[in-house]
């Protein structure tokens, strides 16, 4: 890999860590997210695959960045995750680019996974879960009228069309 003319070379955890303390010098919403993000690319998130903290950033290539991402997917992230990791190491590598530290001459191909959906449904377990954390007597938060809609919607369910709703304390069976 060609390397181009620069003042200094970082190891790609210290270019992630500098991008995210510029980001909270900044203010700007989110920074923990990315540091986040960068404790796992810096691998010292037990049992999680990262650069490790030597690595240099001027060696990363477009196949370090799908290894990255093969490992995320074995690992069980979601596509929306792994994307926001890629993000971030991107705007970690333009920033040290800019900061005129070595970088790879040949830029890396920051290639995100094409999300098709970002909606998931609750399993029936999770539904039931949610459902009995729910207190009939109390107001949702939210959207005032759209919640209260919403938990009758809930309550409503299994029950006959027309048919009385639940009343709240009462014995369903009795």
């Amino acid at each position: 890999h060609a390397l181009a003319t620069v003042s200094k070379e970082l190891s790609a955890a210290t270019a992630l860590a500098r991008f995210v303390a510029q980001e909270k010098a900044r203010g700007k919403a989110g920074w923990e997210n990315h540091a986040a993000r960068a404790e796992r690319m810096a691998g010292r998130v037990a049992g999680r695959w990262g650069f490790g903290e030597t690595f240099p950033l001027a060696r990363l290539s477009t196949d370090h960045v799908e290894t990255l991402k093969t490992h995320r997917k074995a690992e069980g992230y979601a596509t929306n995750t792994i994307n926001h990791e890629v993000k971030t190491l991107s705007a970690a590598w333009r920033m040290a680019k800019t900061a005129r530290c070595a970088v790879n001459v040949d830029e890396p191909r920051f290639a995100l996974f094409k999300v098709t959906s970002k909606i998931r449904s609750l399993s029936p377990e999770e539904f039931q879960a949610v459902l009995s954390a729910l207190d009939p007597a109390s107001p949702l938060p939210g959207r005032g009228g759209q919640a209260l809609c919403a938990r009758r919607r809930v309550q409503d369910r299994g029950r006959a069309p027309g048919g009385p709703r639940p009343v709240p304390g009462a014995d369903p069976d009795g």
